[in-house]
């Protein structure tokens, strides 16, 4: 009778199969991790490049209002057409407004609010907008007012055209440091975000980066357990066909019984001959002792079977009361004679929770 497989190579397989789940868990869990944080620097970095392109745009503001003041202190001094200057001054206003939310927007989804130098210029952006603007309103009010009246001599400033005069001489004298200091601080949150914006693609860089290396570290842990695997169902495969031979040639009827007491697939050749069953797979021990064995043994062998499955049992002790241990038998032959036998079952435990038995 053949011995089970040594403890040590099953807790080897064990534990090859622990480390190859541990393993692929791990690695697919920090993939997942620097995907994660990739998105996150992905959107990060999208939000800082916004936030630059708007800066960029906010930058030239100053130079844009300065040049339309111009043209509309030149317009009104010549008494000709300021209205489009005017209005270009106002959709300045407008748009300077809105850039400058959208700036501060993608600042917060970028996670930039806690740079000290973003956050200077940002207050300074503010500040020195705020008074222009402020300023600036004047020319809002008095834009639909008539800026000439016609005289003997020609066209002469109105009293809204001299107030706006007025406004537009105060504002170019009094403003054009204000404007000069906002295009400076504009200009220094375009050189900041820039540089954020750059600290923030590196970043996404490295990122990409530890999970291409991680993914191809993955893909050689998958190769490698995958060659292990075939390699392991060689060796599986061989043994299989080694025990196959194995069952194949022993006189004895080899065979495993399962918690409900039937005949797993595995069983020595002999057993068809011993039983004069041509396919003992899944049959109940009962239905095959049945036509062997009286009511009173079949039923005591079924309970000893039982016994068998408990969890604190004496092996040895139980199998003193084995009721098969040794029993006879009688079948017809060919030629319709009847054949005696004696056939003696013993049961040991094996791992998986399965019983070998052996008859002969």
């Amino acid at each position: 009778m053949a011995r089970t497989a040594s403890k040590p190579a099953s807790n080897l397989a064990r534990r090859d199969q622990w480390l190859q789940l541990s393993a692929t868990v791990l690695f697919a869990a920090a993939l997942a991790v620097l995907l994660f944080m990739g998105m996150g620097a992905a959107s990060r970095l999208q939000a800082a490049s916004s936030a630059l392109q708007l800066a960029a745009q906010l930058s030239g503001q100053p130079q844009l209002i300065s040049a339309e003041l111009t043209l509309i202190q030149r317009g009104l001094e010549t008494t000709t057409y300021v209205g489009a200057s005017v209005r270009a001054i106002s959709e300045l206003r407008t748009s300077a407004n809105k850039t400058l939310a959208d700036v501060q927007s993608d600042v917060q989804a970028a996670g930039l609010t806690s740079d000290a130098d973003i956050a200077a210029s940002l207050a300074a952006i503010r500040q020195h907008w705020s008074e222009l603007d402020r300023k600036l309103e004047p020319l809002r009010t008095a834009q639909g007012a008539e800026l000439y009246t016609d005289t003997p001599s020609g066209s002469e400033l109105s009293v809204s055209g001299r107030a706006m005069k007025a406004t537009v001489d105060g504002l170019l004298a009094t403003q054009a440091q204000n404007l000069e200091q906002l295009g400076n601080v504009t200009a220094r949150l375009d050189v900041v975000l820039r540089d954020a914006a750059l600290e923030a693609s590196l970043r996404l860089r490295g990122l990409l980066l530890g999970g291409s290396a991680v993914a191809a570290l993955l893909l050689g842990l998958m190769l490698y357990f995958g060659w292990r695997s075939r390699q392991a169902a060689r060796i599986a495969e061989a043994a299989q066909r080694q025990v196959s031979n194995i069952l194949g040639t022993v006189r004895e009827g080899l065979f495993l019984l399962d918690r409900e007491l039937c005949l797993g697939d595995t069983y020595s050749q002999s057993l068809t001959e011993l039983l004069r069953l041509s396919a003992p797979a899944g049959l109940h021990i009962e239905a095959i002792l049945k036509p062997l064995v009286d009511g009173k043994t079949l039923t005591a062998a079924v309970k000893f079977l039982g016994l068998l499955w408990k969890d604190k049992v004496h092996e040895e002790l139980i199998e003193s009361v084995n009721p098969l241990n040794q029993i006879e038998i009688s079948f017809s032959n060919a030629r319709g004679a009847h054949e005696v036998r004696y056939l003696a079952f013993s049961f040991r435990r094996v791992r998986g929770r399965m019983w070998l038995a052996t008859t002969f």
